[in-house]
């Protein structure tokens, strides 16, 4: 009898272990579903599939491209984009492949991938003039890749907390099993996992709940899970040190309260940066920095770009 009911319960904790994923999925709809209930959007149409997107600001004003990190889509950007516009500047945000209401192609999901969205995006609109870019977390190795391509079409980069060395990511990286523990552990968790870019979580509930709506899009889970094991484990080490060869003006800033890219990092990174770069370290912020200290954050960026257009 005890041998049948340990059998029984054996069977029973393969057979939750192996629902875990799909029991644990938020993705309930496609994309075209939900973009009937956002009609105000944005969209372009690019060669990969259809970008989200807003610009505001003169046609003949310089250019500033806000570009989002790993997980969190444009709305990271939202305590930022208006303060740089009414500065002076065309200010253009866009989601990532894969993140809030852009396509989730089938593809690999690199650093190559978004560097070339960013390029087709900006041929789209027919931006033709070299362009300030901004890159946050992984963000920050986007631009750099971008950069190190098109030197050219670019006229400053600034860095806040960029990714730029390969990310741990344990047994994530594993055939097949690293797709089932992301999908049944690691991604059901990343709604509450968002408090770690935070050093006052009090500012975290509007932001867990516009980023649970991207979660509800089917293709959101494979997309994080080909990021996690292809663009985070790219080194941007090259890509940063093109900046100092191509001559292009480099802001770096990094919360020293950041839990995820430890401000420890900054010091690898800034000797790779333009002997030239200006460094700002900001106490009391975390990885969120652009959101959190938006105000200090908004000023010191501000700033460098006005310094350039002068």
């Amino acid at each position: 009898m005890w041998f049948e009911l340990g059998l029984l319960a054996f069977f029973l904790l393969i057979l939750l272990l192996t629902m875990l994923p799909f029991w644990r999925n938020l993705e309930r709809r496609y994309l075209t579903q939900e973009l009937k209930n956002h009609p105000g959007l944005t969209i372009a149409q690019l060669p990969l599939g259809i970008v989200n997107y807003r610009i505001a600001g003169g046609c003949d004003l310089p250019v500033v491209v806000l570009v989002h990190g790993f997980s969190v889509p444009s709305f990271a950007w939202e305590r930022n984009a208006k303060a740089i516009e009414e500065s002076g500047f065309r200010v253009l945000t866009f989601d990532l492949f894969g993140r809030g209401y852009s396509a989730r192609p089938n593809t690999r999901y690199n650093l190559e991938l978004f560097s070339s969205q960013l390029e087709h995006l900006l041929d789209y609109l027919h931006i033709d003039q070299a362009v300030h870019l901004v890159g946050l977390s992984m963000g920050g190795a986007i631009v750099s890749n971008y950069a190190q391509s098109h030197p050219q079409r670019v006229a400053s980069v600034s860095l806040l907390s960029p990714l730029n060395e390969p990310v741990n990511i344990g047994p994530l990286k594993l055939p097949i099993i690293g797709r089932y523990l992301t999908y049944a552990f690691y991604l059901p968790n990343m709604i509450t996992e968002q408090v770690k870019d935070f050093v006052e979580p009090e500012l975290l509930g509007h932001w867990q709940q516009r980023y649970q709506e991207q979660m509800r899009i089917k293709g959101f889970r494979n997309a994080i899970y080909l990021t996690a094991i292809q663009a985070l484990q790219q080194s941007s080490q090259r890509a940063l040190e093109s900046l100092s060869k191509n001559h292009i003006p480099t802001l770096l800033m990094w919360g020293k309260e950041d839990q995820l890219l430890s401000f420890s990092q900054s010091e690898k990174v800034r000797s790779y940066l333009p002997s030239d770069h200006k460094f700002i370290g900001v106490e009391g912020a975390g990885h969120a920095l652009q959101y959190e200290e938006a105000e200090r954050i908004n000023e010191a960026l501000i700033s460098f770009l006005k310094g350039i257009n002068q």
